[in-house]
């Protein structure tokens, strides 16, 4: 590849199979921590051309630091305007999974009422 290229993955959803689980696809209920983790963590990986890294290393290191983030597919758009190089009034960096400032304590709600995070680790 010789342009600067960034490729971005993430899907909508997750789906229910093997792992436990007794049902296949989605449910979405909220039944047991390792049904939800299935149904609601989705893969999510951005890849750089070559030339985008040389060209750019300083997007490339934003990228690896925020490998570990939480995140939402909501706030998707904040990042690819950010990447895009796109000026707007609707840009809020704190929702930039990349930023510095992004709001990594941001409280990731699950069907509006369930803290996902809380849920997830309950015992």
């Amino acid at each position: 590849m010789h342009r600067d290229a960034i490729v971005i993955y993430m899907p909508d959803h997750g789906e229910m199979c093997f792992d436990g689980s007794k049902t296949f696809g989605r449910t979405l209920e909220v039944n047991t921590p390792n049904e939800v983790y299935q149904q609601f963590e989705i893969p999510f990986w951005i890849w750089t051309s070559p030339i985008l890294r040389k060209n750019h290393p300083d997007i490339v290191q934003q990228i690896i630091k925020a490998k570990d983030r939480p995140f939402m597919t909501d706030n998707i758009s904040q990042l690819l305007l950010y990447l895009a190089d796109i000026s707007t009034p609707y840009y809020r960096e704190e929702d930039n999974l990349i930023s510095p400032c992004y709001n990594i304590g941001r409280k990731r709600m699950l069907m509006g009422t369930i803290p996902y995070d809380e849920y997830l680790h309950k015992k």
